[in-house]
Formats: structure tokens, C-alpha cells, sequence
């Protein structure tokens, strides 16, 4: 209701129904690991998370560190 233009409402409504770009990239994640489980590969979601945190770009080092300080990985939900 707070919104004014019909560009902003259709902007908004894409965005929580078909959510933005990183969502977008973080889901192809999930189909990859939901595949990979289907053909009955086991895969725990301790290692996975190891696995996405250690693919990342090197410009993402700074966040990676924080949140394996910060966090327990093997209790650390994948989203």
C-alpha cells in the first residue's frame, strides 16, 4: 500500500515471488544438491555448507572468515 507506482509494485511483487538474483543463484544450489541426493548420494548439510563457503570468489574471504568464526559449522543451516 506504501508504494506508488505501478513499476514499484510490479518490482516488488517480482522480487517476492521470484525473488532477486543472489536467491536466484543460491536455488540452482539447491537443485544441484537435491539432484545429487536423488540419485542417492548422501550428503550431509555440515559438508555442504563447507562446500558453498569454499567455492566462493576470494573477494568473499572477509565474510567467509566471520562466518566460520562466528558460527558452528555442523549446526549451521544451509540457508
Amino acid at each position: 500500500m506504501h508504494l506508488e507506482s505501478m513499476k514499484e509494485m510490479w518490482d516488488k511483487l517480482v522480487s517476492n515471488y521470484e525473488g532477486k538474483e543472489k536467491v536466484k543463484d543460491f536455488l540452482k544450489i539447491l537443485e544441484i544438491v537435491n539432484a545429487m541426493k536423488g540419485l542417492g548420494e548422501k550428503i550431509d548439510e555440515a559438508s555442504l555448507v563447507h562446500k558453498i563457503l569454499r567455492s566462493l570468489l576470494e573477494r568473499f574471504n572477509p565474510k567467509v572468515f566471520v562466518i566460520e568464526e562466528l558460527s558452528d559449522l555442523k549446526t549451521l543451516p544451509i540457508d
